[in-house]
């Protein structure tokens, strides 16, 4: 599936970085833009957000 992820501009390379340890393959890095474009299965969007609300 294909993903679209925003973040705080100058944290782009942070977040990609984030999205390839729960097993996401960036497409795009938007830098200064605070975008992320990526694929992954159906569970990495409930993981990434299960990630981030215990950290």
């Amino acid at each position: 599936m294909e993903y679209y992820a925003t973040t705080i501009a100058g944290l782009e390379k942070v977040a990609a970085d984030e999205i390839r340890e729960h097993g996401g393959k960036i497409r795009e890095i938007r830098e200064g833009k605070g975008r992320i474009f990526f694929d992954g299965n159906e569970n990495l969007i409930s993981e990434l957000n299960f990630f981030r609300s215990h950290h």
